[in-house]
């Protein structure tokens, strides 16, 4: 792996995950103002100091007919109206690809500064249409099909547990200890959507009330949720980096730095990925 050149994190910001924008009469471009205001605001930079910006998002055009998002840069500062600006969609790895691309731009000394935001706005529709938009990244017409299931990744993750079972053997109730775990972990988050959730006592077991069935063997509780939320990162190589560290009167070693990166890529049928890891 090509490590490349140091890459600092100047600051940035992250939304409250258990907002719902639509509910607040807010669209897309309101979480992304919000987000970007914040990030320049906590790296203490001024917004034409940033050279170029990234955006990661999976499926707007579905949520919210939006497919252009870079140019919402230059909506929200003036200084940005002629930033050049990418979108870039990796599925759940959208953001992290953005990322990625910026880290390239410093890399090639083609931008000193870089600006990456990543969104989703997903709760505005109902929770089937949600789970169906989000099939988009299965194969369509190809699997979690219509008249196989209802809810597209529950469906795919019921497939991957039974050959999980298959192979090894699954018990059920480490999966739900699992769910339970990561519940309890929210709690200590203090932007979760689901931090104050409260469950009734059974809520992590297999009773078809408090946990029903979702798609085969997926309950209500492994299910992840819908959720609309933001993340905000500035970016900046060592020289623009070492600028901004003599201007806080602190040192370059205090400013963080991306340590490492990884990238690949699988065929999109979930039974290639399991044919490939047959004898794993």
């Amino acid at each position: 792996m090509n490590q490349g050149r140091d890459i600092y994190i100047l600051g940035g910001s992250q939304t409250d995950f258990a907002r719902n924008w639509h509910r607040e009469g807010k669209g897309i471009y309101d979480m992304f103002a919000e987000a970007l205001r914040e990030a320049v605001a906590n790296a203490d930079i001024e917004p034409a100091q940033i050279e170029v910006g990234h955006v990661g998002n999976f499926v707007a055009e579905l949520f919210a007919g939006q497919g252009l998002i870079g140019g919402f840069f230059g909506q929200v500062f003036p200084e940005m109206a002629a930033l050049p600006t990418s979108r870039h969609e990796a599925a759940c790895a959208s953001g992290s690809i953005a990322i990625l691309s910026a880290m390239r731009d410093i890399e090639a000394g083609h931008y000193d500064m870089a600006c990456v935001l990543g969104l989703e706005l997903m709760r505005n529709v109902d929770g089937k249409t949600a789970a169906g938009y989000l099939g988009a990244a299965a194969w369509q017409g190809r699997e979690a099909t219509a008249d196989k299931c209802d809810y597209p990744w529950p469906h795919m993750f019921d497939l991957l547990t039974r050959e999980y079972d298959r192979r090894y053997g699954i018990d059920p109730d480490h999966l739900s200890r699992i769910a339970e775990i990561n519940f309890g972990n929210a709690r200590n988050n203090p932007r979760a959507q689901s931090r104050q959730w409260e469950f009734p006592e059974g809520a992590f077991t297999s009773d078809d009330k408090l946990n029903p069935v979702i798609e085969g063997l997926v309950r209500k509780q492994d299910c992840g949720q819908i959720t609309d939320g933001a993340a905000c990162v500035i970016l900046a190589s060592e020289a623009r980096a070492k600028e901004h560290a003599a201007k806080l009167g602190i040192r370059l070693a205090d400013i963080p730095r991306i340590k490492g990166w990884g990238h690949r890529s699988a065929p999109i049928l979930l039974e290639t990925k399991l044919a490939l890891s047959a004898d794993q």
